[in-house]
């Protein structure tokens, strides 16, 4: 190989390098285990208040009312259909003295910040007792034939007594937990869900009383618009009643707040792979000037070389 060769070699593997360092690292998420379902059939938006004391629940996106709404539906996880869909704000769901547990004594649990054998209440991804279980997901039939690919689903504000921490496990029920939300960080707090997914949720109360829960939605559609929507999800824990959470008003912060807080988010990440862009353009300039340098220098010795050889050819002549 010759030395020339060798230079662009090496230079195209440093260019190589660069864009590779400087453009790799813009963010990664956590990811969570969902299953994939066919669409959900909506037989109709329901008015009045409605109280969820047991039965599976979902909450996810519906179009009604030319706009894009959070709504919870009991579904038949046996048929995939679903019932009546409902707005959160007339809706409560109750986690009666059949979810009460004890946290268990084990590090897996240790998210919880609870010592083992204290008293939480739980709505499980699963269960056996006549208590409800709630999950997210984009399974209507809207969602399914208008997203563009998933939409984002996160935790944005909590209101109540105690602590909330919702977790995903592992291969199911029996798996390891996964911490998604709690109320002690910041907010807000993002999921990712896929369209036709549904993940399955434990949600954890540290104390009784009555919760509201913030979330907010977000998405791109198909026909290049987006959508968002933001609800307040009602909890009665322990010995409070549905009705009670129903007549509960939120108190925590704004839907404008939240928005703030992720345009701001999203400006900075905008701001460093400008910035990523720029120092890379640069270096990638360096580079190939550094190339014309060395291609230069090396046909200069070349010639240099070309001509002693014949000078000292025509001398020895």
């Amino acid at each position: 190989m010759t030395p020339r060769k060798q230079d662009f070699r090496v230079i195209l593997g440093a260019v190589a390098a660069v864009f590779i360092m400087a453009l790799v690292g813009c963010g990664s998420s956590a990811e969570f285990h969902t299953h994939q379902h066919t669409s959900l059939d909506v037989s109709s938006i329901a008015g009045g208040q409605y109280i969820y004391d047991v039965g599976d629940t979902t909450l996810g996106p519906v179009f009604t009312d030319n706009q894009w709404q959070l709504m919870l539906t009991e579904a038949d996880s046996s048929t995939l259909s679903s019932g009546t869909w409902r707005r959160p704000e007339s809706t409560a769901i109750e986690v009666n003295s059949d979810a009460e547990m004890r946290v268990p004594d084990s590090q897996h649990y240790d998210f919880l910040l609870a010592a083992p054998g204290d008293h939480v209440w739980v709505i499980p991804e699963a269960t056996s007792n006549p208590t409800p279980t709630l999950s997210i997901s984009a399974i209507a039939p809207e969602a399914m034939s208008s997203l563009d690919n998933g939409l984002a689903v996160a935790l944005t504000g909590v209101q109540g007594p105690g602590t909330l921490h919702v977790y995903t496990q592992t291969g199911g029920r029996f798996g390891e937990p996964e911490p998604l939300w709690n109320s002690r960080d910041s907010m807000p707090q993002s999921h990712w869900l896929d369209l036709g997914g549904e993940t399955p949720l434990n949600w954890v109360f540290t104390d009784p009383g009555i919760y509201l829960v913030q979330v907010t939605a977000r998405a791109d559609l198909k026909d290049g618009s987006e959508f968002s929507d933001t609800q307040q999800l009602r909890f009665a824990v322990g010995d409070s009643t549905g009705e009670q959470a129903l007549e509960e008003s939120w108190r925590g912060p704004s839907t404008d707040s939240y928005f703030r807080a992720e345009q701001r988010v999203n400006d900075e990440q905008g701001t460093t792979w400008t910035t990523r862009v720029l120092w890379a353009s640069t270096v990638l300039f360096a580079l190939l000037f550094l190339a014309v340098v060395i291609t230069a220098a090396s046909r200069s010795r070349r010639r240099r070389y070309d001509l002693q050889s014949t000078t000292s050819r025509d001398a020895q002549r």
